[in-house]
């Protein structure tokens, strides 16, 4: 969040949370993180999505222009933390109209067994896309993908604290676009 800018809070907690809520407290969170998102979309200032512990089996989709600022914080790495688990397709995707910058932090994301794709994808077909990622461990867990863990399509990126790991036969990094470790 840039100085001088406030955030919109959103809770999510897949134990206890409903998407019908407010979200705007920890007591009264959001059961998905895809629901936080809808709701976040509705502000016009930067958004921050605080997610708690726990097992998210969802595809994150942030292609809309109001995605752009969006931060997506979880409880930690794992285990004991937050994980976004890909049920089908891929875990995380922003791509344009989100304009970014996206920052993602302190969670584990997750390629299941039998999902080949890539377990985070960024991309633009014009201009770049800034993006960072902060204390994020991605894991590999099917054999048989030859995807790179990470595709960053004309982004600038920033890693810090990022492992990538896993059985696969892909590599775990394709950036056409800079990317600072």
């Amino acid at each position: 969040v840039a100085e001088g800018a406030s955030a919109a809070t959103f809770y999510v907690n897949g134990a206890g949370g409903n998407d019908a809520n407010p979200c705007l407290s920890a007591a009264v969170p959001c059961k998905t993180i895809s629901g936080a998102v809808v709701k976040a979309r509705l502000t016009p200032e930067p958004a921050v999505i605080d997610v708690a512990a726990g097992t998210y089996a969802e595809t994150l989709l942030l292609n809309k222009a109001a995605d752009s600022g969006l931060t997506i914080d979880g409880a930690g790495s794992w285990p004991g933390g937050t994980s976004i688990q890909g049920p089908a397709g891929t875990p995380v995707i922003a791509e344009e109209p989100n304009e970014g910058p996206l920052t993602i932090e302190n969670l584990q994301i997750v390629q299941p067994v039998g999902n080949t794709s890539a377990a985070l994808i960024i991309g633009k077909t014009a201009g770049v896309f800034q993006y960072t990622l902060g204390n994020v461990a991605i894991e590999m867990r099917e054999p048989s993908s030859s995807s790179d863990a990470v595709i960053a399509e004309k982004s600038q990126g920033t890693w810090n604290h990022v492992s990538i790991g896993g059985a696969w036969k892909g590599g775990g990094l394709i950036a056409l676009g800079s990317t600072t470790i």
